[in-house]
């Protein structure tokens, strides 16, 4: 565990959003071989963006996305990526549990998420359950799963 603690806040200015992207380039598209167009595919604009660090550092990141009328749930929480340093160091886990938290307080009551399959004894551990058949995005097989808060 790293000693220091995990803070996770909401982006609100373009430094922390710049850094966020950065994350992700670092995770999707340097490691796991997604593609610039894949990874920012225009809905970052309508997104909460999450930026997690230790230290002061930045460790790992998320966005959160409203559903209007979509029948799998009310919002989506998507692009979890810890850098590799942090990963098994509770980063994650403390994002999910903000992002959770925050969505609870805005009065949203299903929240889904496509996780990467390897992932998805992670996304269980808060309650998700996973729903569908496993299927490729951008060639990495995922799970559709949903939580009802």
């Amino acid at each position: 565990m790293v000693s220091t603690a995990i803070q996770v806040q909401v982006i609100n200015n373009d430094e922390a959003l710049a850094q966020a992207f950065q994350i992700r380039r670092e995770v999707f598209i340097a490691e796991q071989n997604i593609t610039e167009e894949e990874e920012f595919d225009g809905l970052d604009d309508e997104s909460t963006h999450y930026l997690a660090k230790i230290a002061g550092v930045t460790a790992g990141t998320c966005r959160v996305r409203p559903l209007k009328n979509h029948p799998e749930g009310d919002v989506k929480i998507e692009r979890i990526s810890i850098l590799k340093n942090y990963r098994g160091h509770g980063v994650g886990r403390k994002i999910v549990e903000k992002v959770l938290a925050d969505i609870q307080k805005q009065g949203y009551k299903t929240v889904v998420l496509y996780g990467q399959s390897h992932a998805t004894g992670f996304y269980q551990s808060f309650g998700f359950k996973a729903f569908g058949d496993e299927f490729m995005d951008a060639r990495i097989p995922h799970r559709k799963m949903k939580i009802e808060l």
